[in-house]
């Protein structure tokens, strides 16, 4: 309730300019009230919460050299329910971005589900933080029609329960793909798209009287921004640490882009991946004075 989210362009600018408005505070707060200000907590150790925390880590740091005030305290925790971050790629893979995670400041917090979010307090088990910017990745909630559709069945893991075609009534006439639907690699918009396409070929299949064509779940590639120019990317057993990860994912982009535009559009649309975008004039200035192309974008109240 009293957390940002990330999922949007809008909800994005109102976290930018909340960001601003921290630092801009601050220079008159008491060092108490600095330290609450200062201090991001990021809810999720999966991949948005680790790409966010990393980002955020050298974003604030740009903020603090853009209003002047490079002696600042700047806390970010990284707040996991489970053993350990990343937990849906192997082991390795989480210990590296652990290590990448920590050389960059942040501090990561595990085992430690959150019991309830106030304003500006969030309880753990055991223990309470006190910030002004809580920053939500944990995920998310099915949605409210499925709960609201008779002959649904919601299993253990808060997804409907799809049968081996993705069907989730006994009559075969409704089909659950993406998170909304039980199974393994649910939540990634690889398994979506994957299982789009087989319950469109099945739905013709239906109308045809053709067997229909089982589900099998194809193990996604994953492609992991950790801060600038450092990733790390799993495909086919293959894992490419920092610079040959951020490259892994910029190829991944233009592919992307290439899936649904032209050519040169795909890469006019890639390139303007580099341009930075601001609502604080102070911060516009300086990103500028250090060459960056950049835009001052506002958001609706």
């Amino acid at each position: 309730k009293y957390s940002f989210g990330c999922k949007s362009i809008n909800e994005a600018l109102r976290l930018n300019s909340n960001i601003h408005e921290m630092f801009e505070r601050c220079h008159a707060e008491s060092a108490t009230q600095k330290e609450y200000s200062l201090r991001f907590i990021v809810a999720g150790g999966g991949a948005t919460g680790v790409e966010l925390s990393a980002q955020l880590a050298q974003y604030t740091r740009l903020c603090a050299r853009a209003h002047h005030d490079v002696s600042v305290k700047i806390t970010i925790d990284l707040i996991e329910a489970g053993e350990r971050i990343l937990a849906q790629m192997p082991e390795h893979i989480s210990t590296s971005v652990t290590h990448r995670l920590k050389k960059l400041g942040i501090t990561i917090i595990l085992n430690r589900p959150i019991i309830k979010d106030e304003i500006e307090t969030v309880f753990l088990k055991d223990m309470k933080i006190k910030s002004k910017t809580v920053i939500w990745t944990a995920g998310v909630t099915i949605n409210k029609i499925y709960k609201d559709t008779k002959g649904l069945t919601i299993g253990k893991d808060g997804c409907i329960q799809v049968n081996a075609y993705l069907q989730a009534s006994s009559d075969g006439c409704v089909y659950v793909i993406g998170d909304g639907a039980s199974g393994v690699y649910h939540g990634m918009a690889q398994t979506a798209i994957d299982q789009g396409k087989i319950v469109a070929h099945n739905i013709v299949r239906d109308i045809r009287t053709v067997p229909l064509r089982r589900y099998v779940p194809k193990k996604p590639a994953y492609a992991i921004p950790v801060g600038d120019r450092w990733a790390v990317a799993l495909y086919r057993g293959i894992t490419l640490y920092g610079k040959l990860g951020w490259i892994a994912r910029q190829l991944a982009d233009v592919k992307y882009f290439m899936s649904i535009l032209p050519l040169g559009k795909a890469i006019n649309v890639y390139r303007s991946g580099s341009m930075l975008s601001t609502t604080c004039t102070q911060c516009l200035e300086y990103i500028k004075k250090k060459g960056y192309n950049c835009t001052i974008n506002k958001f609706p109240e």
